[in-house]
């Protein structure tokens, strides 16, 4: 955008300048989130008297250094697996031992949802691709796969688990890897900031350097408009409107998945609706600015 705008004062023999863009060093990061700490742990004496039906080995790893240190994908798969296994075990057990399980598997039931919670406000690779400040969209990136692991990582939810999708750790691993890798939302919140910045100035660069022109009385004046629908189509035809198609298709794919998450509020939107809407705005009034320009000067335009 800065280039399309030294060649448009190039032709206007005016001055442009880019000043101050820091789009998304202006915005201060988010509060961290703070995990919760899951409910008490099971005493040695409750241990024993467990029943034998799978579900003491699964507690058991908790009590290992490598359990103590889990992260909190990891942290909710386990409390996911245990609590399914507690709800099997209701089903061959006694009615005896089913009334003493029943207080354990609410708890762990409570224990899934906050560690639910903890893994979608806490983990860094989802922090990562919402709130990375210096992350931005090259040309040739396709972001299908990244936004497909946001619908994957969606489905590992509590809820969507216990209608009857298997909570498999290694494809949760694998979908938190490809969002950090991606950081599909802070690309797109970045990318619309910089546009929500420099965008207007360079449409009101362009109404004020080419409100004088007169193609109808100067030759010269309708030769410029010339030269100016040439840099309009190299640079905001072929370049910038494809890579704004980008960033719309990529937003309204990502907005509907990220509403299902349960992102504290102490973390803010990723993106306030409101930016989005300047942003359709800010690209249909630069368009607005150079038809009017065009239209006046009876320049046509090339599409490709």
């Amino acid at each position: 955008m800065d280039e399309y705008g030294q060649r448009i004062a190039y032709i206007l023999e005016a001055d442009w300048q880019v000043t101050a863009i820091a789009a998304a060093d202006s915005m201060a990061p988010p509060k961290k989130a703070q995990p919760v700490t899951a409910t008490r742990q099971i005493k040695l004496n409750e241990f024993y008297q467990l029943p034998d039906c799978g579900i003491k080995p699964i507690i058991a790893e908790r009590n290992t250094t490598l359990g103590k240190l889990q992260a909190p994908s990891q942290r909710y798969l386990y409390d996911f697996r245990l609590y399914q296994a507690l709800k099997d075990c209701l089903t061959r057990t006694s009615d005896e031992v089913q009334a003493s399980l029943l207080p354990l598997l609410e708890q762990k039931q409570r224990d899934v949802q906050q560690n639910w919670l903890n893994l979608v406000n806490t983990s860094p690779e989802i922090s990562v691709a919402l709130w990375s400040r210096q992350a931005y969209f090259s040309a040739e990136e396709d972001h299908r796969f990244a936004i497909q692991s946001w619908k994957q990582l969606s489905q590992h939810s509590p809820e969507s688990a216990e209608s009857g999708k298997t909570v498999e750790t290694r494809r949760l691993e694998d979908s938190l890897n490809n969002i950090a890798n991606a950081k599909t939302p802070a690309k797109i919140k970045n990318d619309i900031r910089i546009f929500n910045q420099i965008l207007p100035r360079l449409t009101d660069f362009i109404a004020i350097e080419t409100a004088y022109l007169d193609c109808e009385s100067h030759p010269g004046h309708k030769q410029k408009a010339q030269y100016l629908s040439n840099v309009f189509n190299l640079f905001f035809i072929q370049k910038i409107q494809p890579h704004v198609g980008k960033i719309n298709a990529w937003y309204y794919q990502i907005t509907p998945i990220l509403a299902q998450l349960p992102l504290a509020e102490s973390r803010g939107n990723w993106l306030a609706p409101e930016e989005h809407l300047t942003f359709l705005q800010q690209i249909k009034e630069h368009v607005t600015v150079w038809q009017n320009l065009f239209k006046r000067c009876e320049v046509a335009v090339r599409t490709s």
